[in-house]
């Protein structure tokens, strides 16, 4: 009898024992719980405070079209009306003359180099340097005129002229202008120009030097920047590839 009572003591005791042990595990799993979701509350807030620096919602940001604009402005105040046309004849030494073929100024090269031409009278006359030639038109030309005379006139059949070629150029001269503006009245520069944006340009060579630089940038900003190949004419009817390099800011 007695051992009966050990025996059922020692089950209640044992029952007491995990009934506490299961109370106090639950408990420490709520708080556990309780921890998990703080933690990951704080990771949340860790990461949301993170991204709005990233971000910045409350800053006014230049967006694509503020710099596309930027950049169409600057090629539309540069751009220039260029064209060229090819010509082969087997004229021969001395100088020939063909019909005049456009209203514009004009100079005349060979493959290497600038030929010796005259307009008058609504002809060409060309100073022979090879049989094949290359005339270009352009207002922004600096032709020097050279007098010949005794000149053979050439008929249609003498010579064969190539399709007339217009080229989407700019003149290196606008872009001086407009670094010139900008180093001097740059706010009066963008008022003209239509421009709420803030902004700069460089013009660099294909090998990324620098040949024209308008950039005064505040610093601590963040910059928006583009580039795009573009060809450069000169007052010697010269085209020559080079990249325009945009900067935009709020």
């Amino acid at each position: 009898m007695t051992n009966n009572k050990q025996t059922r003591f020692l089950k209640n005791k044992q029952t007491r024992f995990l009934k506490n042990n299961e109370a106090r595990f639950l408990k420490n799993k709520k708080a556990l719980s309780h921890i998990e979701v703080i933690v990951s509350f704080m990771i949340f807030i860790t990461f949301v405070s993170f991204m709005l620096v990233i971000i910045n919602p409350f800053k006014t940001n230049l967006n694509d079209e503020g710099s596309n604009d930027i950049q169409s402005t600057i090629l539309e105040y540069a751009k220039v009306n260029f064209s060229y046309i090819s010509m082969n004849t087997n004229a021969g030494s001395g100088c020939f003359s063909i019909g005049k073929i456009k209203d514009e100024k004009m100079i005349i090269k060979n493959q290497n180099e600038r030929v010796n031409s005259e307009v008058k009278n609504n002809k060409i006359s060309i100073e022979s340097s090879g049989n094949f030639y290359y005339i270009y038109f352009s207002n922004i030309l600096n032709p020097i005129s050279t007098s010949l005379t005794g000149c053979i006139e050439l008929n249609e059949s003498d010579y064969q002229l190539g399709m007339l070629s217009n080229i989407q150029a700019y003149d290196i001269s606008k872009f001086n202008e407009l670094k010139l503006s900008y180093n001097s009245n740059y706010e009066g520069l963008k008022q003209s120009l239509g421009l709420a944006n803030n902004f700069g340009f460089i013009i660099k060579d294909t090998s990324g030097a620098e040949i024209i630089n308008a950039v005064k940038k505040p610093e601590n900003v963040n910059i928006k920047a583009s580039e795009i190949p573009i060809q450069i004419v000169n007052s010697d009817a010269d085209i020559i590839p080079m990249i325009l390099s945009i900067q935009a800011w709020s």
